[in-house]
């Protein structure tokens, strides 16, 4: 609509882009259409610093058109959870003061990896273990639904939809569980660094430049179900070496 115009396009790339390798002829198309359009923006903004490669990689835009400005959040709305911060929420919540808590906040998508994650929880031997599975409904909910139920352990998987109270799901965990597949700047993770929770991801171009290896998250070098258990389990089990974590990813959100 602005061709012809003076009005300068900018795009906003907020993930990186699906793989042409494989995909389906509709997801095929869409990248087409992407790239065209981000070639003839005037600039293009990417989220992260992952995403701006892959941006230029995918698409083959020239990276001097390419901006990166990351998200952020109120820091004030995400406060770093205390320990009273941490037993209100989980009486509001309705949960044990010693169970382990483990949130992941996710559309009900094939790219969130939410099935991987149930994989990974489902037979782990964790009496004690919550997982709370944060967000909106989707084409994968009734196969989410129905893996849950299929695990040794269904009771402890928390189906909670769609929440406005994020900050005080945050305040209850104690780790972020990020199964994406597929990533930009997800806001679960810029909130859980601001908040002071550990993040257990696998590794994804999209977040590189947000999350290091150990030092802002526990990354899992390969996308299988095992692999995210054991980065989740790592955290639990070294409360140590996930306060020094927890503690690097809040003073980078401040950096930043």
């Amino acid at each position: 609509a602005t061709r012809g115009s003076k009005v300068p396009v900018v795009a906003s790339v907020v993930s990186t882009p699906r793989s042409p390798t494989g995909a389906a002829v509709a997801a095929r198309l869409a990248g087409t259409v992407e790239t065209v359009a981000l070639r003839r923006a005037d600039a293009v903004h990417a989220v992260t610093p992952g995403v701006a490669d892959a941006v230029r990689r995918v698409h083959g835009i020239d990276p001097d058109r390419i901006h990166v400005a990351e998200r952020g959040r109120d820091p004030e709305t995400f406060a770093r959870a205390d320990p009273a911060a941490r037993v209100r929420a989980r009486r509001e919540l309705e949960i044990e003061p010693d169970a382990e808590v483990v949130l992941c906040v996710g559309r009900h998508e094939a790219d969130k990896g939410i099935d991987l994650l149930i994989e990974s929880l489902g037979g782990l031997d964790r009496p004690g273990l919550v997982v709370l599975l944060a967000g909106r409904e989707g084409l994968e909910t009734t196969r989410l639904r129905a893996g849950a139920e299929r695990s040794d352990n269904p009771e402890r998987f928390r189906f909670l939809g769609h929440r406005d109270d994020v900050p005080t799901l945050l305040r209850a965990a104690d780790v972020l569980a990020v199964p994406s597949l597929r990533e930009g700047a997800a806001g679960s993770v810029i909130e859980a660094m601001a908040v002071g929770v550990p993040i257990a991801a696998f590794e994804l171009e999209g977040l590189a430049g947000i999350l290091g290896h150990d030092r802002t998250a526990l990354l899992a070098a390969d996308r299988r179900a095992g692999s995210l258990a054991a980065a989740v389990l790592a955290l639990l089990d070294d409360p140590e070496r996930a306060t020094r974590i927890a503690d690097a990813a809040h003073a980078q959100f401040l950096e930043r």
